[in-house]
This record gives structure tokens, C-alpha cells and sequence, in this order.
């Protein structure tokens, strides 16, 4: 018999296709990941500090974040983040998809708290899996002030579940999504006798008394009793809570907790049996990945999350869904307990410069901005977000702003593209709770008219004249496209002063702390002359940098060399004088650490 010599040949070609099919297999898994960076990108330190404050208004706080404002259930200012919240949610999820949850307080009074859901459907709307987003949106103040803003908690969870909506809305996902704001998770109106529930189907709730109420309520193990207002115990997959994480205790340091200590396998009479330590675990490891892969920052991508993984914790809304028996995480800052402000009036909003006050960012939304990006990253492959869609974007704004000039309010904006776009139109509304009214189309007004296809930078801008001295503007522009769909691009707002310019829009100071120089970049909306002193904190003037210099319209900087001065905080105030006479001012808190 003869020898045959290998089909060289063969095992070459053999060899080249399964090198080219790895390849291929490594190159879809680098673009599903570059997919997923370019989508969680969404979120940025800046779109979270909108919910906290806007430049353009300063007066603009709908939620109750800032400093004296209360969020205490029973309080106007609860009733007010109530509406806003819902009318966030309506904006992003349709108004169909958005219901007030209402259930009597467990303390024994007449009372009633309100929770807040908003449903993103999923492909299959009956039968899809069910994953559940959360935040408490009361707050607490411990030493009973009436004084109770929690900007940090739970703002960052509020916030956290709110621009996760915003992000994913215009998406579709393989798994329905309910984005839930609890009420009554705070112990002013729970009953935080941990250890005596039930699962669900009990009138008597435990611990968060919103949550634990609306899986009492609305859970079932019976098919036969599942529908639109109940829903099938078997379809939840997995519950992500997003409670008080703007306040690390160790820079870029997050926690990340699951279920407390009353896990049950069996479930109504041991008619299920449900693995929930596998599940848990399996949930767990995956959200600690995505926190240290996708948690970077948006500003220097090399700083990253560090996840301590904490283990169980029983102390807020995440338990609810634990003892029903559903995979459930508590996302937290590190050191919680041993935050200075927690529970307290000083929980308030305030920059990275401080205030008079305090030294300290509160919520820091760097920070938060990357918890939400790692928890968005995890819902968005577990839940079946598609990361494409088949529909064209019509228009890729880059910016949307307003601003008060003499007589008027300027809005602008920028696309970078535009796909089949007819024109824009401009909404305006007197407070978040009040009606969109069109102050302007592009059938009326040729400035609004789109460029149809295009891929250059374009620039637009309107101006609005109706406006009255004092009053608080919210503006909304649309998009329509060539077969009249309308689709909203964004919002912003603006706090209107009868003729008066402001000086700074975007202005900031930094590195702050800073040693020992600061820069101060500041824009002008039109030609001003420009003074800037600096005082210490007792209010003594120790330096001039500019006196009564003129500068253009546009965007400057200026330095301090802060080299001769001891450390410590310096106030530092910008004059501007323009042609009218009109004066305005803004001052920075500057801290020079040397």
C-alpha cells in the first residue's frame, strides 16, 4: 500500500478559515462592546447635574434638591417631585405607560402614599421577561427640621432611574422594563420591622412600605390571575435598586448589596420552587463586571469603579423583591452610614466649589454619572436593549440651549446630521406642571426649516420675545420628518430678567481645589466691561485681576496665581457692565489647598 503525503493544501485552507471565523467572532464582540460604550455615553456627568441644576435658571428645582427645600411625604415639596417625576416619565414613555400606584401608609393613619411606574414593553408584551429598575423618591431628615432635600438620598437614585429612561426609550428591548419611583421608603412612613413579612399577598407590609405594597398588590404565582394590572410572578427576572451612591467614602468606590437574610424557596404554599441563590449570585457577579467595565469616567475614561461587594443588606427598597424570591441588587456609596449628611438638612445640592456652608460636592455627579453608566450597561444586555435600530435617527442634535438676553430669550442649537428632516418645531411651557404650547414651526418661521439630508454642522436659533420679567421658561424642540412623524429632541430652561444679559452661561473655575493657580472661564453673550476682585472668606479684598477691562462677546479666561496667598477659601467675583448700564455678577468659591 502506498503512503499518501497530507492534503497540505486542504488542512491550510482548513486552518485560514477557522483563524478568519475567530477573527470574525472577536471582531463582533469588540463592535457589540463599542455598541454598548457609544450607547451608555449617553449618560454624562453634565446630563445628570441638568436634573440638579441648570445655569439658565437658577430658581429651576422641580424635584427639591437644593438648600431648605423638603421631600418628606405629606409635604408640598413631595407632592411636587410626584408630578414632575410623572410627567418625566410620560415625556419619555408615553402617557399611557405611566401610572400613580396608590397604597395606604403603614403607620396606622389615613394617609396614602403614591408610587410612580412607568412600562417599557418589550417585543412579546404579554409574555416577555419583567426587569425592574428603582429608586425611592421621599427623603428623610432625622432631626425633624421640616428640612428634608436628599439630594443624595435618594436624588441620585432618582435621577439614576430617570436618565436610564431617557436613554432607553428610544430603544427596543427583547424584555419589558418597568422604571419605578417608590414612595415611602424613608422610616418616617415605614414600618421597619424587618423580619415579620410574608412574601406577597399579605395586606401587612415590612420595611419600604411603596415597594413592599406594589408586590403585594400586583404579584401572582397563578397564571389564570395574571393581567394588565397583574402580573405573573415567574415573568420578573430581576430587580436593580439605585439608592444613595453620590457620596463615596473612597473615591470611585461603590457598593453593591443583594437580598437580605429571608430568602424562602417555596413560594405560596411551596407551589414553586425558585433557585434564588444560584440566580442572586449569577445576577451579582454580573452587575460587579459591568460596574468595573462600563463605570468610567466620562471626563478622564481612565478612572474606573471599584466594586466592594458588601454582601446582604436589608435596608431598603431591593428587600421587597428579595423576599418575594427575585434576584434583586442594592447599588450604594461606600461608607453610607458614616456619611456626614445622611438623613440630615445638609443633604442639599451644591457644586464642586461648595457654598458657604460647606466645602464638599453634594450629590457628586461624577461619581453618580458612572454608577448609572455600569448599572445601564447591565440592564441594557439582560433586558435585550437593541443597541441599533432599523429606523434612521432623523437628527443628531449636539446641543439645545436658552438664554436671557435684553427684551428676549435666545434659543439655539446644533445638528451634527440630519436624515429626511422637514423642520423643527419649539414648544414653551410656564412651569413643568402646565401644557406644551408651539411658540414656533417651521411652516411659520423659515429659521426653522431642516436641511432635508445633510451631514454637515448646522446651526439654528430663535428668539423669543413673549416672555415677562421673572418667570421660569421650559422649552422643548421637535423634529419632524418627511412623513410628519414629530419626534422630541430635548428640553432646557431658562429664568427670564426683564433687561438684563447674563453674564456667565457654563462658567466654571478650575482644577478647584487648586494650588496655586485657577482658571476662570466665563462667556459673554454680547461686548461687557469686565471686573474680577478676589476677597478672602472674611470678605477682605486681597487682589484685583481685571478692572473695568473690555472684552468681545464669546468665551474667556482668566488665571490666578494664587502663589503668595496662604491656603484656605477666596471668594472670587466677575462684573460685567454692558452698553446699556445693565450690571451683572457671579461669584466663585475658590479653595487653595497648598
Amino acid at each position: 500500500m502506498l503512503k499518501t503525503e497530507p492534503n497540505t493544501e486542504k488542512n491550510m485552507k482548513l486552518k485560514f478559515a477557522a483563524a478568519f471565523f475567530v477573527l470574525l467572532i472577536l471582531n463582533s464582540l469588540i463592535f457589540a462592546q463599542n455598541n454598548l460604550n457609544d450607547f451608555i455615553e449617553q449618560i454624562t456627568e453634565e446630563s445628570v447635574r441638568d436634573w440638579f441644576y441648570r445655569s439658565t435658571d437658577p430658581s429651576w428645582d422641580p424635584l427639591k434638591f437644593h438648600h431648605g427645600k423638603n421631600r418628606e411625604e405629606g409635604s408640598s415639596g413631595h407632592d411636587s417631585a410626584k408630578t414632575f417625576i410623572q410627567l418625566s416619565m410620560e415625556d419619555y414613555l408615553g402617557v399611557e405607560n405611566v401610572y400613580i400606584d396608590e397604597f395606604p401608609w403603614s403607620d396606622g393613619t389615613d394617609g396614602k402614599g403614591y408610587n410612580i411606574i412607568g412600562i417599557k414593553y418589550g417585543q412579546d408584551t404579554l409574555n416577555s421577561d419583567i426587569w425592574v429598575v428603582g429608586a425611592h423618591y421621599d427623603a428623610y431628615d432625622k432631626d425633624h427640621t421640616n428640612t428634608a432635600p436628599g439630594a443624595n438620598d435618594n436624588g441620585s437614585g432618582i435621577v439614576g432611574v430617570l436618565e436610564m429612561a431617557r436613554v432607553i426609550n428610544t430603544r427596543e428591548s427583547d424584555a419589558t422594563i418597568l422604571f419605578c419611583l417608590w414612595d415611602a421608603e424613608e422610616p418616617r412612613r415605614s414600618n421597619h420591622s424587618w423580619h415579620s413579612a410574608a412574601c406577597f399577598g399579605s395586606s401587612s407590609y415590612s420595611g419600604p412600605s411603596g415597594s413592599r405594597a406594589w408586590i403585594n398588590d400586583h404579584f401572582t404565582t397563578n397564571p389564570a390571575e395574571a393581567g394588565d394590572d397583574i402580573l405573573l410572578w415567574s415573568r420578573i427576572k430581576g430587580n436593580i435598586n439605585l439608592d444613595m451612591f453620590g457620596y463615596p467614602d473612597d473615591e470611585y468606590t461603590i457598593w453593591l448589596y443583594h437580598g437580605g437574610s429571608e430568602w424562602n424557596s417555596s413560594i405560596d404554599q411551596s407551589e414553586i420552587s425558585y433557585p434564588e441563590i444560584e440566580a442572586v449570585n449569577a445576577l451579582y457577579v454580573t452587575a460587579e463586571s459591568y460596574l468595573e467595565d462600563y463605570g468610567y469616567d466620562d471626563r478622564n475614561p481612565r478612572n474606573y469603579l471599584t466594586v466592594l461587594g458588601k454582601g446582604k443588606l436589608e435596608y431598603s427598597d431591593h428587600i421587597s423583591f428579595s423576599r418575594a424570591g427575585i434576584p434583586s441588587l442594592e447599588y450604594a456609596e461606600s461608607s453610607w452610614s458614616s456619611d456626614p449628611h445622611y438623613h440630615k438638612w445638609s443633604d442639599y445640592y451644591r457644586p464642586s466649589s461648595g457654598d458657604l456652608n460647606f466645602d464638599d460636592e453634594n450629590p457628586q455627579c461624577g461619581i453618580m454619572s458612572m454608577v448609572i453608566r455600569g448599572a445601564l450597561a447591565l440592564l441594557t444586555d439582560t433586558a435585550g436593549v437593541k443597541l441599533t435600530s432599523d429606523t434612521p435617527t432623523p437628527v443628531e442634535l449636539i446641543n439645545f440651549c436658552a438664554r436671557s438676553l435684553n427684551k428676549h430669550v435666545c434659543l439655539s442649537w446644533q445638528t451634527a446630521s440630519e436624515t429626511e428632516n422637514m423642520g423643527f418645531l419649539l414648544e414653551r411651557r410656564e412651569g413643568y406642571d402646565k401644557e406644551w404650547q408651539i411658540i414656533a414651526d417651521y411652516l411659520h418661521d423659515p429659521e426653522l426649516a431642516g436641511q432635508g439630508y445633510s451631514s454637515l454642522t448646522k446651526e439654528y436659533s430663535f428668539q423669543d420675545s413673549n416672555v415677562t420679567m421673572g418667570r421660569s421658561y421650559e422649552y422643548r424642540l421637535s423634529e419632524v420628518d418627511f412623513n410628519s412623524k414629530i419626534t422630541d429632541l430635548k428640553s432646557t430652561s431658562v429664568f427670564y430678567v426683564s433687561n438684563a444679559t447674563e453674564l456667565v452661561t457654563n462658567g466654571h473655575a478650575y482644577p478647584n481645589p487648586f494650588n496655586p493657580l485657577v482658571n476662570i472661564e466665563y462667556d459673554l453673550p454680547e461686548a461687557a466691561r469686565v471686573s474680577v476682585h478676589v476677597y478672602d472668606i472674611k470678605g477682605n479684598h486681597v487682589m484685583t485681576l481685571l478692572n473695568e477691562t473690555t472684552y468681545n462677546a464669546g468665551i474667556h479666561m482668566i488665571t490666578w496665581n494664587a502663589d503668595r496667598f496662604p491656603s484656605g477659601a477666596y471668594l472670587l467675583r466677575l462684573n460685567a457692565v454692558y452698553n446699556d448700564h445693565v450690571r451683572h455678577s457671579k461669584v466663585f468659591k475658590l479653595l487653595l489647598n497648598k
